[in-house]
């Protein structure tokens, strides 16, 4: 919201002798739902400022796969990433290779894995340290921070599934690659809808498939059972192929996605497989791929005044350049921001949002 208003100029004959007005601009919720790939193309400091290649913060993409389309030599490594479902712009681990690239590890570790909705372990090592024996102990993002992830995108919806990388021996120089698709909505079953960690109840799969070999219909228990109402038999995989999620049927409860038989390792800090005493555990990570292609900051939420419907950013700005084109513009504020703790983006916005306005006054006055 803008309130504009003329001010006399002179020494206290109230005549008007020039026109100048007075600024003031209210931040309400919605007057920033600013997408990167919405800024305006002939905007020469914005598109400078903004780029989308995850980089930095200010530059987040929408998605490790958006930032692989738009920049395609982009190594593996860690990048920013914010979709409209993010609060604020996020570090990640991209793998930019297998595959064509694009996917965002949400997971990694050895034994351990508890499967909580909250999360495990120092999420924010997940971006830092992905693999290697500093990786081992267990790190996993929330459900929350996975569904932002996608968006709010159906996870049983994910073309490419859930993508599992495990060593395949005790010295990490040899990998498998597992796709498990999760089954989607059918009579009497509802699919899922949001993220869960809980492999170790039993999710049902669609289709698995092990290095490109597809073996049909499973679940995420374990390789060689059928859940009740499963629409197909499980493959009966043994080896390194075979995996077990229950807990329980681990000792001490350090499970994670298990041999479900003993393969081989041992308990030391550096074997990439655990083994202490009945399946053997190997260290593994956790990647999905949303095609999310388009990014967008989220409605201003650190506000004292939401106001649904609000302008958006490039009308704004479009707003504010023909006043200042138009008139004398001697002072303006920027006020209702109420900064929440940890949250930056809504005040890195209203900072772009003053020098964007002392940037037309300016231009205005050369």
């Amino acid at each position: 919201m803008t309130n504009i208003q003329d001010v006399t100029n002179g020494s206290g004959s109230g005549r008007r002798r020039s026109p100048a007005v007075i600024v003031s601009v209210l931040l309400i919720a919605s007057l920033v739902g600013v997408g990167i790939v919405q800024l305006q193309q002939d905007d020469k400091v914005e598109a400078a400022i903004v780029v989308g290649d995850g980089t930095i913060s200010e530059h987040a993409g929408a998605s490790c796969w958006s930032i692989k389309q738009s920049y395609p030599n982009s190594p593996d490594g860690t990048y920013w990433v914010q979709t409209p479902a993010l609060i604020a712009p996020m570090r990640v681990y991209c793998d930019m290779t297998t595959d064509g690239g694009g996917w965002v590890l949400v997971g990694r570790g050895r034994d351990g894995w508890n499967w909580p909705s909250t999360g495990q372990g120092v999420q924010s090592a997940i971006a830092t340290t992905p693999s290697g024996t500093d990786a081992f102990g267990v790190a996993a993002y929330s459900n929350k921070i996975i569904d932002g992830l996608l968006n709010n995108t159906r996870p049983d919806s994910l073309d490419d599934g859930i993508r599992l990388r495990r060593a395949t021996n005790n010295t990490g120089t040899s990998w498998q690659d597992i796709r498990w698709k999760l089954e989607g909505p059918r009579p009497g079953f509802g699919g899922r809808d949001k993220w869960t960690w809980a492999f170790g109840a039993g999710i049902s799969l669609d289709s698995v498939s092990i290095n490109g070999v597809s073996y049909g219909k499973a679940n995420t228990y374990f390789s060689g059972s059928n859940l009740t109402g499963q629409t197909g038999a499980s493959p009966n995989l043994t080896g390194v192929n075979a995996w077990m999620t229950y807990n329980n049927n681990f000792p001490n409860r350090r499970g994670g996605f298990g041999f479900n038989s003993n393969t081989g390792g041992n308990t030391a800090a550096t074997s990439y497989w655990y083994y202490n005493g009945t399946r053997t555990v190997p260290f593994t990570q956790v990647w999905l791929r949303p095609k999310i292609s388009e990014a967008a900051q989220p409605a201003i939420p650190a506000t004292g005044t939401p106001e649904p419907g609000g302008m958006l950013w490039n009308d704004v700005l479009d707003l504010l350049r023909e006043v200042c084109g138009r008139k004398n513009v001697i002072g303006f504020d920027l006020v209702e921001l109420a900064p929440i703790p940890g949250m930056v983006a809504p005040d890195f916005l209203a900072a772009r949002l003053t020098y964007r306005i002392m940037g037309y006054v300016a231009q205005k006055s050369r």
